[in-house]
């Protein structure tokens, strides 16, 4: 079933929000299909005229595809009546903003809440819905210290779904704040599906708000010898980064001189380079895992010491896997 049809499916069966049930869908793909808005019958009147009037009109953006005007119609309708049918028609309007985070949360609190709660059919398509959005989502578990530190993200309220914190794909910046600790800002790239744990450590503020000095200890000038064999380390990565690199290209271009497909060649000539190729792969596959173990070594070597007299510094560093559908990877964070 293709995708915009599965889409309009769950656009068309919003607007049913006040009907009694939402017009059958196609069972393809065990998804719900397109329902017709022009078939929708209007609202049932209530006793807040003000109400009536802006349910009317978000309904008449909704089908006209304005799903801003809509999501805000909605939003002041839920002000004045709020149930769970108008949570749920903010969360698919804002589904179709590619608001998927906030989606996510509106609709978590449509299945949930008692106020008018929705009809059978109704609470499979927000779940059908939610399903989807949280597919379109990174999800963070957060571990602050100190414990109850307050955390915005690009100065605004995080959206919190069963204690993990929600982000549609993007860049964004951290910031993290708790009495008599200093300001703490991270950046992160968000990416669809990931499942990550985020931990962030704040430095404490001395009495007069400035950060608080830290005990006197090891060399205060210069790199200890640890950090130069990090350095050594590190730029060994790197190189090797670039002798995979290299390699790759060349496999990538030897393949394509050789036009095989599916092992099978037309010629010997074709054959040898079909062969020179996978061993150009071989090679690159080998120098860059080698160089990203290196490369994140190094890190660690420089950052983080090891024995004898250390140099307190408020520092923290994070080497985390990156799995996901599109990609894989090693992230490397934190703060020094």
């Amino acid at each position: 079933m293709p995708l915009l049809s599965r889409t309009l499916c769950v656009l068309a069966i919003t607007v049913s929000l006040w009907s009694a049930s939402a017009p059958p869908c196609r069972a393809d793909d065990k998804a719900p299909a397109p329902a017709s808005t022009a078939t929708l019958e209007p609202a049932q009147p209530s006793d807040n005229p003000e109400y009536d009037r802006l349910l009317k009109e978000a309904l008449g953006e909704f089908k006209l595809g304005n799903w801003t005007e809509a999501r805000a119609l909605f939003e002041r309708a839920h002000e004045l009546k709020p149930s769970a049918r108008t949570l749920r028609a903010i969360g698919l309007s804002a589904f179709e903003e590619k608001s998927y985070a906030e989606a996510a949360a509106y609709l978590t609190a449509a299945l949930t809440d008692q106020r008018r709660p929705l009809t059978d059919d109704q609470r499979t398509e927000a779940e059908y819905a939610l399903k989807r959005s949280l597919g379109y989502v990174a999800q963070y578990d957060l571990e602050i210290l100190p414990e109850g530190a307050e955390v915005l993200v690009d100065s605004r309220k995080p959206i919190m779904l069963d204690g993990k914190l929600l982000l549609d794909p993007g860049k964004y910046q951290l910031e993290v704040t708790a009495d008599g600790y200093q300001l703490t800002r991270e950046s992160i790239v968000a990416r669809p599906r990931e499942n990550l744990t985020l931990r962030i450590e704040l430095s404490p503020r001395g009495s007069d708000g400035t950060t608080a000095p830290q005990a006197a200890g090891g060399d205060d000038d210069g790199l200890t010898t640890q950090q130069w064999i990090g350095i050594g380390v590190g730029a060994a990565g790197i190189v090797s980064l670039g002798v995979g690199a290299y390699f790759g290209l060349t496999a990538m271009s030897k393949a394509d001189d050789a036009g095989c497909e599916n092992g099978l060649c037309s010629d010997p000539a074709s054959e040898k380079l079909n062969e020179e190729a996978l061993d150009a792969g071989n090679v690159a596959t080998v120098a860059l895992i080698a160089g990203t173990v290196l490369a994140g070594a190094g890190v660690v070597l420089f950052f983080v010491p090891f024995g004898g007299e250390e140099k307190p510094q408020a520092q923290a560093l994070r080497v985390q896997p990156v799995l996901s559908t599109q990609h894989a990877g090693v992230q490397l964070g934190g703060a020094f």
